[in-house]
């Protein structure tokens, strides 16, 4: 019987080691390491503000084309409009044309 006890001792003991190990191993996987974390979430914060700098700087750039773009078409149409309505044919389409020489310069 001694031998019995010994051998269910044993692997009783093999059996809760077993666990123990399983567990910490298990909790210890899934834990979360804040440092891990922070430091991903601090260079995600950082690469965001990389892109919205670029972003602004883009947004300001295609602002300015904008704005250029509306000048000019302001321009255009107001050089069209001093067109004398009576003129007609080529009279009229010569200065239709200086209209778009015009434009051209300002480009």
């Amino acid at each position: 019987m001694p031998h019995k006890n010994s051998t269910t001792s044993l692997v009783l003991a093999i059996i809760i080691t077993a666990l123990v190990v399983g567990t910490s191993v298990y909790y210890w996987q899934n834990s979360e390491n804040p440092n891990l974390d922070q430091e991903s979430l601090q260079n995600r914060i950082e690469k965001l503000e990389k892109e919205n700098a670029e972003l602004k700087t883009l947004k300001e750039s295609v602002d300015q084309e904008t704005a250029k773009q509306q000048e000019i078409d302001q321009n255009f149409d107001k050089c069209m409009e001093s067109i004398d309505p009576s003129l007609e044919g080529q009279e009229r389409d010569d200065a239709e044309t200086e209209c778009y020489y015009e434009l051209y310069e300002a480009l």
